[in-house]
């Protein structure tokens, strides 16, 4: 097993490792950040969707911390395996879910895996495994931008409490729920879901109120599938 201590400031240990249920490729991995609004980021090496092999915590601007956790964990993948919850317990793991998450993605263009890459909204971007911390953080200056300028100098807000008036209608234990979220999907999957970077608008209102409305999408949502299923 790896030395994970050579990973800077990491947190997966013997106490919160777990044993998978089944073969993972080591070489198989990816990157999730969940980035706060005060700038605070939590690195994820993940391994699929049920499994991890590192997580650390950062800052947006701490580009030299980030880059040897990233470097760690990069040189570690798959050594030792958790999940979030297991590392976080459950008051942490449900702050951190909430922030806003950024995948990085290795490069299908490059067969060194060395090669990653992000989306910002229609925009693809490459980069080295060594840029990764810069991308983090010119991610999350564009986010910014791209909220000052959904903002519209507070002009948005009066839709978002509109938003806000039509999702919070039923809540999830309503009986009319359930059908109440097919009449809502598109406003969920077409207006609140690519609105994600709200979360970490500098307005307080504005960021306050996304979060009340994607909680009330979350709760229709599992409305419809406490029946779908």
């Amino acid at each position: 097993m790896s030395d994970k201590s050579k990973i800077p400031f990491e947190l997966i240990n013997k106490q919160n490792a777990i044993k998978p249920n089944y073969a993972l490729d080591r070489s198989n991995y990816y990157f999730e950040v969940y980035i706060s609004h005060t700038q605070e980021i939590c690195v994820v090496c993940r391994m699929d969707n049920n499994y991890i092999s590192g997580l650390s915590f950062s800052s947006v601007s701490d580009l030299e911390r980030t880059q040897a956790i990233v470097d760690g964990m990069a040189s570690n993948a798959g050594m030792i395996i958790s999940n979030m919850h297991s590392v976080l317990g459950k008051e942490m793991f449900y702050k951190v879910s909430k922030w806003y998450r950024l995948l990085i993605l290795k490069s299908p263009d490059y067969a060194d895996g060395k090669h990653y890459k992000t989306r910002h909204f229609e925009a693809e971007y490459q980069f080295q495994q060594s840029g990764i911390a810069k991308a983090i953080k010119d991610s999350f200056d564009n986010l910014i931008k791209k909220c000052n300028y959904r903002l519209a100098d507070g002009l948005y807000i009066p839709v978002l409490e509109k938003h806000f008036e039509l999702l919070s209608k039923y809540s999830r234990n309503d009986k009319e729920a359930y059908r109440y979220y097919l009449e809502m999907e598109s406003l969920i999957a077409d207006v609140v879901r690519k609105e994600s970077y709200l979360k970490l608008s500098p307005n307080t209102s504005a960021r306050e109120l996304y979060i009340k409305i994607s909680n009330c999408a979350d709760a229709l949502y599992g409305a419809y599938m406490d029946i779908a299923r």
